[in-house]
């Protein structure tokens, strides 16, 4: 009985999570709103930390270890200048590039 209690419970729990539980999915983002975004700690370092997820995901899933002697800034900064220069791709593109720039 508590177990079908549960059942009914969890759902409505779920359905009842508040807007402030709510998040925003970075990735995918366009270079021209990346650059916009630069001018907003908060966006910066968002993106910063979707790049270093990224190049962490990348080197869990070859067992390497590109980037470790690096900063995250230096990740930012190069993506940043990418989405310069090829303001038609997104973060994603850049992130890939990045990688394939490290040693």
């Amino acid at each position: 009985m508590k177990f079908r209690a549960l059942l009914v419970l969890i759902p409505i729990l779920l359905m009842a999570t508040p807007a402030a539980a709510e998040y925003l999915v970075k990735g995918s983002v366009p270079c021209p709103k990346l650059i916009e975004e630069d001018s907003n700690e908060k966006f910066r370092l968002a993106n910063e930390w979707w790049i270093l997820g990224y190049i962490t995901a990348r080197n869990f899933h070859t067992s390497g270890n590109k980037g470790d002697n690096l900063k995250g800034e230096v990740f930012y900064s190069y993506a940043l200048n990418y989405c310069h220069n090829n303001p038609d791709r997104d973060l994603d593109d850049a992130s890939i590039e990045l990688y394939d720039w490290l040693n």
